[in-house]
């Protein structure tokens, strides 16, 4: 539950720096990217949610 509230937390404030600076548009859009290629890509999915994968090797596959 902590995690929701943190992802929450989160989300509100890039929409509202995003609201700021007029980069909420591209924002969603890099953020339907991303979805979509987490629903295709079954590996990506897998590698992202495994709990054994360093978050730096996340990061790195997120930014591809």
């Amino acid at each position: 539950m902590a995690d929701a509230r943190v992802a929450n937390r989160d989300a509100r404030s890039l929409i509202t720096i995003s609201q700021e600076d007029g980069s909420l548009e591209t924002i969603y859009q890099d953020a339907q990217t991303f979805l979509e290629t987490c629903r295709q890509n079954k590996e990506v999915n897998l590698a992202l949610s495994n709990p054994v994968v360093p978050q730096n090797k996340k990061l790195s596959i997120a930014r591809k």
